[in-house]
């Protein structure tokens, strides 16, 4: 059931977003994503496109082990110091930017990192099997980077 919803979730952001020409001129936090793609030396397309897909955008997001903006793992190391708060904008979006910087690093294709950056990245022969969510969340994040891309380089 749960992996049904999420895949719904999905398709309608995907959908949704797709047949909104008006959508890429309303991202909030705008400025912060810019600030993080040039210093990760990051599209900031990319940035907007999983903080979109993931989360709409939702600053407050929060499920066990994931959190805010990007969507970040909130079991990571960092999140231990007790003065870090996963929800912080600014945080989340470094921490989220930090993550697809290492995932390009490792795959040498923005959009291959894209992809990886929900499910993690595999190597072809430890891969296991993908599940109809992750290819879902592989074609719709895509799909919403290139809707983007244009607009926010």
């Amino acid at each position: 059931m749960k992996i049904w919803l999420t895949s719904l979730m999905l398709f309608l952001s995907a959908s949704l977003f797709a047949a909104d020409e008006n959508a890429v001129s309303k991202v909030p936090y705008l400025k912060l994503f810019k600030q993080k793609a040039v210093e990760y030396d990051l599209p900031v397309s990319a940035l907007i496109a999983i903080s979109h897909l993931t989360t709409n955008f939702n600053s407050e997001f929060l499920i066990p082990k994931r959190c805010g903006l990007m969507y970040v793992e909130s079991t990571l190391p960092v999140f231990f110091d007790d003065n870090i708060d996963c929800l912080d904008p600014l945080t989340n979006i470094d921490i989220g930017a930090s993550v697809l910087r290492d995932l390009l690093n490792e795959t040498k294709s923005i959009e291959k990192a894209l992809q990886s950056y929900k499910y993690g990245y595999w190597e072809n022969e430890k891969r296991p099997p993908k599940d109809k969510e992750e290819l879902d969340w592989e074609k719709n994040i895509l799909k919403i980077y290139r809707a983007y891309k244009p607009h926010y380089k």
